[in-house]
């Protein structure tokens, strides 16, 4: 009687709800239905039915039978009763009717809004459905009865419709402002075409404002929603993983992902086309990506020089905020698929009972957004890098605040622009992207082929190493001012070499005919090879001018600055520097490391050659014994086969010389630490006889012979191809110097001869001679350690 009078207070209860469900509404009802159910299932209401059919069965008597009877068609009357209650509490939380509105969501972007009391509410709603499903499976857990399964549809229904219901009410205000802001921003662009084109200056700073404002109401819509419908999912998701997926709680969870997943992308799809037609991406933008590559197609044969005189006629300010927006998109657009779709799909997969979902909306949308993306930002790139190039913005400035130390000021802003663009794409989280901003930044601002309009080029040409109008003043230029009109400072500015404008401005005032020479000279771009401006320019500057001062100090000024910007190119574009350490990793790849364990056989070198000197033996009684060891064929199976069978070097034909080169460096290094590493190794110690010492004298020198062999294909295959490789060879061999001063001192009559004949060059510390001297078993150790403190006292004294 107490569970049915508490039933019917709860009733009365939920009754008297206002038509607006509250937070504190939502939590005191779980407390009731909370009691409810403790009370229910409290011993004195359970009852086992087998047990009572039994006892009756074995009494023979109609009493027992009929009180468990009664007891049991009043626990069936309790259990109606809560489970009524319980869906009328369910309903008034979750669904609209004529008498409640359901429970109302605050706006996210309110003040007041307060996260964790609306995490808390989303909590108590779901305890509430788990209570109201286990009412109903009372009796029925394995749901075989018709009417307990049409109890869980409806509830899984009724929830996850209330759950579509929070995020729309939640994404409701937000998409509400835009709509209004992008109808005022209608009506502002109709009232402006109605009045004319008059004040369009401060008409398109005004429109770039309020597109940019609109782009970033975009922007939060868009984040709103998808934050808000994975606050949503995640929790479910969490659920779910513990529940057998037979169970209506597994159910209810899946259906109201899939519902909750649904919603949002449909939602998060319609601003997102709303922010393509409001930001002009398609309309304008990527017409103008294709209008700029066919002029640029068009304009191949023309001057790449005259080409980069023209500046841009796009707001780049513009396009930078459209190519930001669209990369912040396809971040958020990454990160919902990888946590809600992604999981919720390798949920399903192992799942059988769960059929597979097809692609989802965003999984359609994110690559053409991240294609536009990757479009754009290369196309703003390549507009950047025109204007940075430019003569009006292209300058010499200080890298330091202060000091003298200039650069052009193209590459502080390659820099810059490059930066920030490989920022901006690996901040959508696309392979893709990272992949074409990488490949435009190379091949379009750092390139170094030849006829190029990057950094590069203009670095060859020695473009915006000189400022005309910081010159014009210190070379005393003021008495010609009257005579601008007839002399060649007033050139136009499509001329891209500012530093020709200085010269000819200088030259102001010398004869006619040697203006006309360098007038003739700037005219035609220089060859990249030639040097550069400079390069051009001076024999006539010497033959018209004597060489003055202020020319010679043109000349310091441009070439310094030009090497600053060629330092600091090299600085900010890595590839160069990266050269050597790409060499390094792949000939630890293909020819082995000196980690590495040796083997009998292989296609690594340095593992197959260091079993082989591991196992010789340098310690030779007699000269027979030596003839046997160094057989040419016996030391060309063990140290030259396994380099002529290394696969690297059989691509020796793909190998740019300057790329062999560095190979062939790396390789000496390698082995000549190598062949150090084996004698000096304190697992297999080695000795050495005065035999031994020209045994392995004649193998360094086969080692190094091969390898000077590969330098000279090198140096061969350079001058086929007219490339300068003076010094090459000097190059590899200091690459032997420590292993061939260890052949020396292994080749020493007697210790002390080292401190008479190799000290003053010796790149070998003192522990490295005194464990190298120590291999020769004729050398007394008193000998080693005179020779040795010798060594380190002059080395102290110098």
């Amino acid at each position: 009687m107490n569970l049915l009078m508490e039933t019917e207070e709860l009733h009365r209860k939920i009754h008297s709800v206002s038509s607006v469900v509250t937070n504190n509404d939502c939590f005191q009802i779980l407390h009731d239905l909370d009691e409810l159910l403790a009370r229910l299932y409290s011993p004195q209401l359970t009852i086992d039915v087998n047990t009572s059919t039994s006892t009756s069965s074995n009494d023979g008597t109609n009493t027992n039978e009929n009180e468990n009877e009664i007891e049991i068609e009043l626990r069936k009357h309790c259990l109606q009763k809560t489970t009524n209650v319980a869906m009328l509490a369910l309903k008034l939380i979750t669904t609209k009717s004529k008498n409640s509105q359901g429970k109302q969501e605050p706006d996210p972007e309110d003040d007041d809004y307060r996260a964790d009391e609306e995490r808390d509410c989303q909590s108590t709603v779901a305890r509430i459905v788990e209570l109201v499903l286990i009412l109903c499976c009372d009796g029925d857990e394995e749901s075989k009865q018709e009417t307990t399964r049409k109890n869980i549809d409806e509830i899984v229904d009724m929830y996850s419709s209330y759950q579509r219901q929070v995020l729309r009410l939640r994404s409701k205000p937000s998409i509400a402002r835009l709509v209004e802001y992008r109808k005022r921003q209608k009506h502002m662009m109709g009232t402006m075409l109605g009045n004319g084109n008059e004040e369009d200056d401060d008409d398109d700073d005004d429109n770039d404002n309020r597109n940019s404002s609109s782009s970033n109401q975009h922007i939060k819509v868009i984040t709103t929603i998808l934050g808000q419908a994975t606050s949503l999912i995640y929790p479910l998701m969490m659920w779910r993983s513990n529940l057998p997926p037979q169970s209506a709680l597994y159910k209810l969870c899946t259906q109201s992902i899939q519902t909750l997943d649904d919603q949002a992308q449909s939602l998060a799809n319609t601003v997102a086309t709303w922010l393509m037609e409001d930001s002009q991406i398609n309309e304008y933008w990527m017409v103008q990506m294709s209008g700029g590559e066919d002029r640029n197609y068009n304009n191949q044969e023309e001057s790449h020089s005259s080409s980069l005189d023209r500046i841009t006629d796009i707001d780049l300010g513009a396009l930078d905020s459209v190519v930001d927006r669209l990369a912040f998109c396809c971040q958020i657009f990454d990160r919902y698929i990888q946590l809600v779709v992604k999981e919720n799909e390798n949920h399903n997969h192992n799942n059988d009972s769960v059929p597979t979902t097809t692609t989802t909306i965003l999984q359609q949308l994110h690559p053409e957004w991240t294609w536009k993306y990757a479009s754009l930002e290369r196309y703003l790139i390549t507009q950047q890098l025109r204007s940075a190039l430019h003569p009006n913005n292209n300058f010499p400035v200080e890298i330091v605040v202060g000091a003298k130390i200039q650069v052009p000021s193209f590459v502080e802003d390659g820099t810059y622009l490059s930066t920030r663009a490989l920022k901006r794409a690996a901040s959508t989280r696309s392979d893709q992207a990272i992949g074409t901003v990488a490949h435009s930044i190379a091949s379009d601002v750092w390139t170094t082929d030849s006829g190029g309009t990057g950094i590069y080029e203009a670095l060859v040409e020695q473009r915006g190493c000189y400022n005309p109008h910081n010159e014009v003043s210190s070379l005393g230029g003021t008495n010609n001012d009257n005579n601008t009109n007839n002399g060649v400072a007033d050139s136009p500015s499509s001329n891209s070499n500012s530093f020709a404008q200085a010269l000819l401005g200088a030259l102001d005032d010398d004869t006619s005919s040697s203006a006309a020479v360098s007038t003739t000279n700037i005219t035609r771009p220089p060859n990249s090879g030639s040097g550069g401006l400079l390069g051009t320019f001076s024999s006539s500057l010497a033959s018209s001018v004597g060489g003055g001062d202020k020319f010679l100090q043109i000349r310091l000024n441009t070439h310094i600055c030009a090497l600053n910007g060629i330092h600091s190119a090299s600085t900010a574009c890595s590839s160069l520097d990266l050269l050597r350490t790409q060499i390094g990793r792949i000939v630890t790849e293909f020819c082995g490391s000196l980690d590495d364990a040796p083997v009998y056989k292989g296609n690594l070198i340095i593992p197959v050659i260091r079993y082989y000197l591991e196992r010789e033996s340098y310690n030779l009684p007699d000269s027979q014994h030596l003839t046997k060891a160094e057989e040419d064929a016996r030391l060309h199976k063990i140290l030259i086969q396994p380099i002529n069978d290394c696969q690297l070097f059989h691509q020796f034909d793909k190998c740019d010389s300057g790329v062999l080169q560095a190979l062939c460096q790396e390789m000496a290094h390698v082995l000549a630490e190598l062949f150090l590493d084996v004698i000096l190794s304190s697992t297999n110690p080695k000795i050495f006889t005065d035999w031994g010492s020209l045994l392995f004298s004649k193998e360094v020198r086969l080692v190094q012979n091969c390898l000077q062999a590969l330098m000279q294909r090198a140096v061969s295959t350079a001058a086929t191809s007219h490339q300068d490789q003076a010094g090459a060879v000097p190059i590899l061999m200091s690459q032997w110097e420590r292993l061939t001063q260890a052949v020396a001192v292994l080749q020493l009559e007697k210790p002390s001869d080292w401190s008479s004949y190799y000290q003053s060059t010796s790149v070998l510390s003192s522990q490295e001679l005194k464990g190298i001297l120590s291999l020769r078993v004729d050398f007394s150790s008193e000998a080693i350690e005179r020779v040795v403190d010798l060594t380190e006292a002059n080395s102290h004294n110098e």
